[in-house]
């Protein structure tokens, strides 16, 4: 592998002054950047961060010698701050493409990756979608129609019975956003995968609209969007299948619908100013096809590397969203940055369309 030398601005602090500003680190988000030894990743919290601790921050320590320093969350507008001051805390930042996209409508908050420093057979592996040009994907997620088994007969195959109230009775459940929604919306009613964007929001409303009385809850979190399932407050739902995936592997009676189900991923970026050869070691680490099985294991994430279903549970790959015959029923969530230009916009048509109902 080629390697390449990065300069990077160091502060030399007393050494009791690092030892409490390391002790304070953490939730609030805020840590000193990453310097000799350490790396400060920032993360989304709970049990993802508590599983890439566990299959990828402490192994790759224990290899390498290089700390993992965790912060929560990977706020958008706190690396922009960051970057704009001068005073960049973060190596690290776990990122959706579509905040990807909305940093890089604001400037230059993000640096390229020097992917031709990386292993290329590694690279070789990893699908070109998963090699933006900010970042390398950790893993892949999405909104999938997850459904109680114990309820249907048939079970539902697609959007289109999501709104067949009538042939698929029971309450149902959806995010508390238009994103996603609109998508399986539009597609419940005919609109083909390709002509989803731009979205036509005024029809996508008016479809969630009739689904009125058979809204159990919009969900705020993923976790609480599938436990409506699990708890039977709902019968079918539009959640993450990474949620769901971990409780159907322990028997709850659930089973996703993979047909129209919209993925994305989830990349590490690096905020403007922080590439180093740490970096790059970092990134090829948990993109090895075993770091990326064994986060899938636990998570149901969708491993990037498509050597990883060599290494993952049997048991747990067909709950994968990039698993092949999954897969290939999916589409790409965000296609051609329209989330990424109009989220903030769509946040407010949707509140001000749910007091209206």
């Amino acid at each position: 592998m080629n390697t390449r030398t990065v300069n990077r601005k160091i502060y030399s602090i007393p050494a009791l002054s690092a030892l409490l500003l390391l002790a304070g680190c953490g939730g609030d988000g805020s840590a000193e950047g990453g310097g000799d030894g350490q790396l400060v990743v920032a993360s989304w919290g709970g049990s993802g961060t508590e599983a890439q601790r566990e299959h990828w921050y402490e192994p790759f320590t224990e290899e390498t010698g290089i700390e993992i320093v965790e912060v929560t969350p990977p706020a958008s507008a706190q690396l922009k701050a960051q970057v704009d001051s001068g005073n960049v805390e973060w190596d690290l930042a776990l990122l959706e493409g579509a905040a990807i996209d909305a940093l890089n409508a604001d400037g230059d908050y993000l640096d390229p990756l020097p992917y031709e420093d990386f292993d290329q057979e590694l690279l070789e592996g990893i699908p070109e979608e998963a090699q933006r040009e900010e970042g390398v994907a950790a893993y892949y997620w999405g909104w999938t129609q997850v459904y109680r088994t114990d309820v249907f007969d048939d079970a539902p195959q697609n959007w289109e019975d999501f709104w067949d109230t009538e042939n698929f009775p029971g309450s149902r459940t959806m995010p508390d956003y238009l994103r996603a929604s609109s998508e399986a919306a539009l597609m419940a009613h005919g609109t083909a995968p390709e002509d989803l964007y731009p979205i036509d929001i005024d029809s996508a409303l008016d479809h969630i609209g009739e689904l009125d009385g058979e809204i159990a809850t919009y969900w705020d979190s993923g976790a609480e969007g599938v436990q409506l399932l699990a708890d039977n407050e709902a019968v079918i739902g539009q959640v993450f299948a990474t949620q769901a995936a971990p409780l159907i592997a322990e028997g709850v009676p659930l089973d996703i619908a993979w047909n129209g189900g919209l993925y994305a991923m989830d990349y590490f970026t690096v905020p403007s100013g922080q590439m180093s050869d740490e970096v790059v070691q970092f990134l090829e680490f948990i993109s090895a096809p075993e770091r990326q099985a064994a986060y899938a294991n636990v998570t149901g994430a969708g491993p990037v590397h498509e050597d990883s279903f060599e290494h993952v549970d049997g048991e747990m790959e067909q709950y994968m969203i990039t698993y092949p015959e999954n897969f290939e029923q999916m589409v790409q969530y965000n296609h051609g940055d329209w989330w990424g230009e109009h989220r903030d916009e769509m946040e407010e048509v949707w509140a001000e369309w749910k007091l209206e109902q």
